[in-house]
């Protein structure tokens, strides 16, 4: 991820659920997380949205009547991977899997594989992209969903170019406006009773991502910030539009240099 000063200080209010409501069995919300310790140069940040999630998603557990069952990776290739292949839940659980720092994509693979590799490794080790790589869809995305929850979250924070550039190319995927069905759900309905799998990184391809040492990446910071307007409101919500809003949130906050993506299956 590539530093840069942030534009606006998000003050996070604490959510007050109903009375009674965390009393409901729901299900568990496990939130299963890899955060960058080892690279100084993003550090700081990363530890910033691992702090925001925890606290956002233990919100939401308690809005949604479930409990929050947290895992935090150790930033190594070997044990992301299998702990994702030896991890089991209950089929009306929620699974958030979030991932926080350095990523790239490769030159060859060009358009046809849009999301970014996560690089689990201190880039000054000067290790090879293959002994450091969790693809974010086949390697994390792909085997969760075959855990059977009822809903599945994916995020990839990280930037999503080589390894060796030196200058994302954000011209290259123009941002486009997703088109879904919007489902539309109250409140902690948003993780008590959505039943889909969502797939989303921080920036689109040939791009890099923004952080910052204080508040944290701009792309965790404006997801939490849309999650909790949805939690909030009394209106009705969906997560078709809380991520759009982040996309073209984050699209704006930096010139278009980074739009990220996602998809979303029922």
């Amino acid at each position: 991820m590539k530093q840069h000063p942030f534009h606006a200080l998000l003050l996070l209010v604490l959510l007050a659920a109903p009375p009674g409501l965390a009393a409901q069995n729901n299900g568990v919300i496990h939130l299963i997380t890899s955060i960058d310790a080892v690279n100084s140069d993003i550090s700081a940040g990363c530890q910033r949205d691992y702090e925001l999630a925890t606290e956002l998603f233990g919100e939401a557990a308690h809005l949604a009547g479930m409990s929050l069952k947290p895992y935090n990776l150790h930033f190594d290739q070997r044990q992301v991977r299998n702990f994702i292949d030896d991890f089991r839940c209950e089929s009306n659980d929620v699974v958030i899997f979030l991932y926080s720092g350095h990523g790239f994509s490769y030159d060859e693979d060009g358009d046809q594989w849009p999301w970014p590799y996560l690089y689990c490794c201190d880039r000054n080790a000067g290790l090879s992209e293959e002994s450091c790589e969790v693809d974010l869809e086949d390697d994390v995305y792909n085997v969760l969903v075959n855990k059977g929850a009822r809903m599945t979250l994916v995020l990839g924070n990280s930037c999503n170019d080589p390894l060796t550039s030196t200058q994302s190319n954000a011209n290259a995927y123009p941002y486009e406006e997703a088109q879904y069905e919007h489902n539309h759900y109250l409140k902690g309905d948003l993780f008590a009773r959505f039943a889909g799998n969502i797939l989303a990184s921080a920036c689109s391809k040939n791009q890099g991502s923004y952080t910052n040492i204080e508040e944290g990446s701009y792309f965790v910071v404006e997801l939490a910030r849309f999650i909790i307007a949805g939690l909030e409101s009394d209106e009705p919500g969906c997560w078709e539009g809380i991520l759009e809003k982040t996309q073209a949130s984050v699209r704006d906050l930096t010139n278009g240099r980074q739009v990220p993506q996602f998809r979303i299956r029922y």
